[in-house]
């Protein structure tokens, strides 16, 4: 910086280094022997800044700025088909199987049914109480209900439909609802037997109160192979 004019060390010491950090040129005339021209050097010595003869002021450029592009995320994994509900389970129920057309009892069946009741009045004599009739309209009933048991293949007081020794006698007009069954024993006598060795059986048995009796017995089908039935009233 010395080696300059003594006016433009004045105004470039005035400037400080803002001349330098902003980047502007300065260009001045100068003689040949070093002086600048009057115009110049008159407003140095006025203390008035150096007439500026502008080249293009060179604006400091901005560093560029780099912008980063963020990397395109992988695309999501499609998420799987939802799972198509599961069908519903439908249990048929099966219907029951139709009530058999009945037959008549065999003469056989019928004679077991007799023994049947000559029993019961045997036992009920024992403890004092009096004889029951054998009654036709008990004893179809209760013959009805063996030969379903039989050929249906159960073994119930409720036919598959559901009715009761009640709901039966009811539907022909009576009014009996004590009953015992039984399945697989060949004889009057060993059917008696089991059921005397029962007490809801024997009960009905040794009702005194009883006055009549059906009695009904099939034979030839069901997984028993015979079937019996007492209806008590």
């Amino acid at each position: 910086m010395n080696r300059l004019p003594k006016a433009v060390r004045v105004a470039l010491v005035s400037l400080g280094t803002a001349t330098v950090l902003c980047g502007f040129v300065w260009v001045f005339s100068a003689s040949a022997t070093g002086s600048l021209s009057a115009t110049s050097a008159q407003s140095a010595r006025s203390g008035d800044a150096v007439q500026q003869s502008w080249d293009r002021p060179m604006a400091a450029s901005p560093l560029p700025t780099t912008t980063s592009t963020p990397s395109p995320s992988p695309p999501a994994a499609p998420l799987p088909p939802p799972e198509a509900p599961a069908a519903p389970v439908v249990e048929a129920v099966p219907e029951p199987a139709p009530a058999p057309v009945l037959r008549s009892p065999t003469a056989e069946e019928a004679a077991v049914a007799s023994q049947v009741v000559a029993i019961v009045n045997q036992r009920r004599a024992e403890v004092g109480c009096g004889p029951v009739s054998e009654d036709a309209p008990q004893a179809a009933l209760a013959f009805a209900h063996s030969a379903d048991m039989a050929m249906r293949n159960y073994f119930s007081h409720y036919t598959p439909e559901g009715l009761s020794p009640v709901d039966r006698s009811v539907a022909v007009g009576l009014t009996t609802g004590w009953e015992n069954i039984g399945a697989g024993m060949p004889t009057a006598e060993s059917a008696m037997e089991a059921w005397m060795g029962s007490q809801g059986h024997k009960d009905n048995i040794l009702m005194c109160s009883h006055t009549k009796l059906g009695v009904g017995v099939f034979q030839g089908a069901g997984d028993y192979g015979i079937y019996w039935t007492q209806l008590f009233g």
